[in-house]
Formats: C-alpha cells, sequence, structure tokens
C-alpha cells in the first residue's frame, strides 16, 4: 500500500513499511515541489533530512514490520520554511538520550541519523510517545551543495566558499554520501573562491576514509588559481587528482 494526496502547499504520504517506499516519497516530494516552482536543487537539505526520517520509522519505529504505516507530511510554510512530520506505528522511545552531535570519530555510526537531521534543522519536536517526529526547516541562503552523477562519479558543487560556517553541513553531507557506499567522488569547484583550513581538515578526514574502500576515486575540477596555489601548498593535491 502506498497512498498519496496533494494539496496546495503540502504533500501527504501513507504507505505500509517498506524500505523502497523510501525512495518513492523522495520522487513524489521533487515533483510536488516542483509543481510549485520549488526547485530540485533547493531541496537536496530536505531530500536528505526526509530520508534519514523515513529509513528511522521503517527500521527502528516500525522495526520492518510490514504490514505496520508509516504516515508522512511535507508541508510548505511559506518562502523557504519547510515542516515535515514523521509517524509510525511502533512503541516509541525515549528521545531525551539522543546524541544530537556528529560524532568527532567518523567511524562511529550511533546516533548519525539524528545527528545529520539535526545539523539541517531548526527545530524538532516529538510527540509523548516518542513515535512521532516533527522537523522545521529553512532552506537559507547560505552555502548549498548540489549533488549529481556523472557517469562512475558522484559530483558535489557547492554553492560558495567552504569555511568553517559551513563545516557541520559539509562534513555530515560527505558522511552521508560514504553511507551509500560510494566510491567515486568528484568535487566542483567552479562556484568556490576560498576554502579555509577547517573545510580542508574534512576534505582530508574524508579522502582518508574513502581510501580504505577498494577502486576508489577522487577528483577536484574547476578550481581558481588560488585554490590550486592553496592545495599544492598544504599538500592536498597529493590526495585529489586535481584536473586543470
Amino acid at each position: 500500500m502506498f497512498e498519496v494526496q496533494e494539496y496546495q502547499d503540502r504533500i501527504e504520504f501513507r504507505f505500509e513499511t517498506d524500505i523502497d517506499h523510501v525512495n518513492r516519497v523522495i520522487e513524489e516530494n521533487h515533483i510536488f515541489f516542483h509543481q510549485v516552482d520549488i526547485g530540485i536543487s533547493e531541496l537536496s537539505n530536505l531530500n536528505l533530512v526526509l530520508r534519514e526520517l523515513l529509513n528511522n520509522a521503517v527500521e527502528h519505529g516500525n522495526k520492518e514490520i510490514r504490514d505496520k504505516i508509516i504516515h508522512c507530511i511535507v508541508e510548505h510554510l511559506g518562502k523557504k520554511r519547510f515542516k515535515i512530520l514523521v509517524e509510525d506505528e511502533g512503541n516509541g522511545f525515549d528521545y531525551s538520550q539522543i546524541d544530537w552531535e556528529i560524532p568527532m570519530d567518523p567511524r562511529q555510526t550511533r546516533n548519525r541519523g539524528f545527528a545529520l537531521i539535526n545539523t539541517f534543522s531548526d527545530q524538532i519536536k516529538f510527540n509523548e510517545k516518542g513515535n512521532q517526529i516533527t522537523v522545521f526547516m529553512s532552506l537559507s541562503r547560505e552555502i548549498e551543495f548540489q549533488i549529481k552523477q556523472e557517469g562512475e562519479f558522484r559530483v558535489v558543487i557547492p554553492s560558495g566558499d567552504l569555511t568553517a560556517s559551513s563545516e557541520k553541513k559539509f562534513r555530515a553531507l560527505l558522511e552521508s554520501l560514504l553511507d551509500e557506499g560510494i566510491k567515486s567522488f568528484r568535487f566542483d569547484f567552479s562556484k568556490v573562491d576560498d576554502i579555509d583550513s577547517v573545510s580542508l581538515s574534512v576534505l582530508i578526514v574524508f579522502s582518508k576514509l574513502l581510501s580504505k574502500k577498494q577502486d576508489w576515486k577522487l577528483e577536484m575540477i574547476n578550481l581558481n588559481e588560488d585554490l590550486r596555489n592553496l592545495l599544492k601548498l598544504t599538500r592536498v593535491d597529493r590526495i585529489f587528482k586535481v584536473i586543470e
């Protein structure tokens, strides 16, 4: 069972517990918000949060019991603000014990889903039982990351400079992509003029984690002269393949 209802400012889903339905929700969400003139690239962070919420409902809330239902509402509150509600039919849990911070050790997977949700959200609410979560998000004009596929490469395109202010978002995104099992990455820096030491550290840690996979590939393209010199100075160009 998979049901979709569309309204002027929201889309609502009810579906039986099946991890394959998560992708269907994401696809339907794309179509709906494209119709109300919100571009797919603008929804990248929202879809990341939505996927984490739905995966959690399937795996931990309903414990993959197929005949249990998941209810999801994605609502446009105006301008760049959204609300996501996800409710499962599980027993709930003690949400006061959640560790909302992304683990400093990237090899630690415990609670990473909630840490990612927290990174991109303005506000998070639970019902008393703990089987319903409501997330409020603002799609700000701060740096965003467009993700696309080019052949075997997953391409990451930052919309601006990579600095300490975007470090948590950048790290969370890269860790989520690693969790998908992707092995070939290309960073397109055509819109980036500056990378600070914090973001360089994120890239270095990311490269070390990726290098543990077989047949991994890591490229950088469209760097300006200053960025190329920075990578040479810091020897990061020995880790990434820099394409002129």
